[in-house]
Parts: structure tokens; C-alpha cells; sequence
């Protein structure tokens, strides 16, 4: 059964709050007719503090996009595989055991694409297969772990590496007055994820099963929609004789 193992994940050191993120608003959109409403949905959203790449000064400038894009790869290459290295190290695996790489993004370009630098940076095997997916938006971590889902089904010894990176900063567009981007450039921040996929229930046995006495919580489900629950301990079927034994002779 396919497994997301504990994710990593990295935000850059620029901090912007709320009210950096108003003050610009109010001033460069003054006579906005629906600045008032973006407004008050940016402030009752509940988003507090974000992280940017660079500091809100250079944010609100717009040098272009070959510029931009420029920036993207900088920062990505920079700040990307120490995330991979934490999410290959919470999964006690090597990059010599992946098997898939998914990348995804929508905020910059790459050509080759960001999985061919890291096989090449980080020392993944040559054969290990690309997917890099774009233009999905807030719908490309769950299209990620659904691709990463369907090649541990087909393949059923893979591992798969996702990794997120969005720097929605770099997509600030500060002369575009449509509410869209008002709300976007107002509530969207930067971080980086990475999580790798696999097999738990078989590296489970691989690696012996469950150890004695171990705590667990075995389900059943069906038929319908009932489901059974039960907190144990794992027991060997030679410990459950010798305890059936021993409770003959105390008998």
C-alpha cells in the first residue's frame, strides 16, 4: 500500500505581514473599486505572516520576466535539496533507492527541468524516471501524490520523490489591478515541500514485521460501511503457545 512518509518542508528567511502586505495595496490601488472588499477578505482569511524570497522592496519591483525566471532557478537550486535530503533521511532511504522524481511548479521555468538538475546535482541514478508537472496551481500537490500513488501501484518495490517548490512572490505583477491578482499577491507565500512515497506495509515485512509486543491498532472493515477497531500487542504464534501453556499448568 502506497505511503506519504513525513514531509519536508522549507520557507525562505523574508517574513511579510499582514499589514506590509495592506500599506502597499492601499497605496498603489487607491482608486480601486473593489480594493475594499479584497481588502477585508485578505485581512478575515486568517493568514498572519508569509515567506518571500526576497525582501517585499524588491518584490514590488518588476525587472522582467527573463529576470524573474533567472531568480526562480537561483533560489530553487539553492534552497531545494537540503529539502530532499530531510524527506530521503525521515524515510531512511538513499537517493540510489528512488525510482521516480515528480516535481511540481508554477511559479518559474526551467529547461532542462529542475528533476534532470537534481539526478545529475545529487547523485540519483541515471535511470530514475522525471515528472515534472506545471501550470496546476494550488491542484499540483495533489496531482503530485496521485501520480506518486499510481507508480508504487504499478510498480510495487518504487519509491517515489515528490517535491513542491512555489515562489508565488515572483509572480507579483504590480501594474495588473485585477482582483485575482490583488488576492493572490496578498495572500500567496514561498516555501519549498519534498515527501517520499512507498510501500510501507511491504518494507514493513522486508524488514522482519512487526517486532513482539508491539502496540497496535488493528482494523477491519465491511461488509457496507461498518468498521471494527481494536488497540493490541503483536504476539508471535511460539510466545502465544508458551502463554497458553503456561496458563494450563497455573490452571
Amino acid at each position: 500500500m502506497a505511503t506519504s512518509c513525513r514531509p519536508s518542508v522549507s520557507v525562505p528567511e523574508h517574513v511579510i505581514t499582514m499589514e506590509e502586505t495592506l500599506e502597499p495595496a492601499r497605496e498603489r490601488h487607491a482608486g480601486h473599486p473593489q480594493l475594499p472588499p479584497a481588502l477585508r477578505l485578505m485581512e478575515n482569511t486568517g493568514v498572519r505572516t508569509r515567506h518571500i524570497v526576497q525582501p517585499i522592496e524588491e518584490t514590488l519591483k518588476h525587472p522582467g520576466f527573463e529576470d524573474r525566471d533567472r531568480l526562480y532557478e537561483r533560489e530553487a537550486k539553492a534552497r531545494v535539496p537540503a529539502v530532499v535530503q530531510r524527506a530521503l533521511d525521515d524515510a531512511e532511504l538513499l537517493t540510489t533507492d528512488i525510482d521516480v522524481i515528480i516535481y511540481v511548479s508554477c511559479t518559474g521555468f526551467m529547461m532542462p527541468s529542475m528533476t534532470a538538475w537534481l539526478i545529475n546535482k545529487m547523485g540519483f541514478e541515471s535511470t530514475t524516471r522525471q515528472i515534472p508537472i506545471a501550470q496546476l496551481g494550488c491542484a499540483a500537490g495533489g496531482a503530485a501524490i496521485n501520480r506518486a500513488h499510481d507508480f508504487c501501484t504499478a510498480c510495487h518495490e518504487a519509491n517515489a520523490l515528490i517535491v513542491a517548490c512555489e515562489f508565488c512572490s515572483l509572480c507579483c505583477q504590480p501594474t495588473d489591478i485585477g482582483v485575482g491578482s490583488l488576492l493572490s499577491n496578498g495572500l500567496f507565500g514561498d516555501g519549498i515541500a519534498g515527501a517520499v512515497v512507498l510501500d510501507a506495509l511491504r518494507r514493513l515485512f522486508d524488514e522482519g514485521g512487526v517486532h513482539d509486543r508491539a502496540r497496535g491498532l488493528p482494523a477491519g472493515f465491511g461488509p457496507g460501511i461498518t468498521a471494527e477497531m481494536s488497540l493490541g500487542r503483536w504476539q508471535t504464534a511460539d510466545e502465544r503457545t508458551s502463554d497458553e501453556l503456561q496458563g494450563v499448568r497455573q490452571a
